[in-house]
């Protein structure tokens, strides 16, 4: 757990949207007292559906309700920290901050650059909260790391990764920060690494 003492993050849930075992085992987590919760969402173009929506929000709302996790920041993650990650974020912020759609994705892409860029995502948040989309919509371009090989599925994990935790800090999107209940602005809400 050096990697957590080293960035002095106190982490109280871990959120990981992947859908494959393969990164690291949960016990990396819970063996340090840390909740791990699994929603497995199948990446590229398939959107989460409703339940695991739900699932996410109602398991930020309970870990942000908590006194004991005052301190403690949340942690969730997909592959690569954008599209899935992004989207439950969006729909969290959209639900409990009373923003629109169009300002939740603006906060998230500004906190985990360049946001969400697969527009099916994009599309599927306003079509749910039934929001006019901008005309256009503009989604930003795919990142270039991403465009070689457009893998957003779990299928391979990537090639340098050297540990089970290099592989999490590297793919952690957000951490939601636990006081955002007691007035902290959207733009603390979500931070990355």
């Amino acid at each position: 757990m050096s990697c957590i003492s080293d960035n002095q993050l106190q982490i109280g849930l871990v959120v990981d949207l992947t859908n494959t075992d393969r990164y690291y085992p949960e016990s990396d987590w819970t063996s340090h007292d840390i909740r791990h919760v699994k929603i497995r969402c199948p990446g590229q173009d398939s959107i989460p559906d409703a339940e695991s929506v739900d699932r996410f929000v109602s398991e930020i709302v309970q870990f942000t309700s908590q006194d004991s996790q005052a301190s403690k920041y949340a942690v969730v993650h997909c592959t690569h920290g954008h599209n899935r990650t992004g989207y439950m974020i969006v729909h969290f912020l959209v639900r409990n901050q009373s923003v629109s759609v169009s300002e939740a994705i603006a906060i998230f892409s500004r906190a985990r650059p360049p946001g969400i860029y697969r527009q099916k995502y994009v599309e599927a948040l306003y079509d749910f909260y039934l929001q006019a989309k901008p005309e256009p919509l503009v989604c930003p371009q795919t990142p270039e790391w991403k465009r070689d090989a457009d893998q957003d599925n779990d299928a391979v994990a990537p090639s340098s990764v050297s540990s089970s935790f290099e592989i999490i800090w590297r793919t952690i999107a957000a951490l939601i920060y636990q006081k955002i209940l007691t007035g902290s602005t959207l733009e603390q809400l979500v931070h990355y690494y």
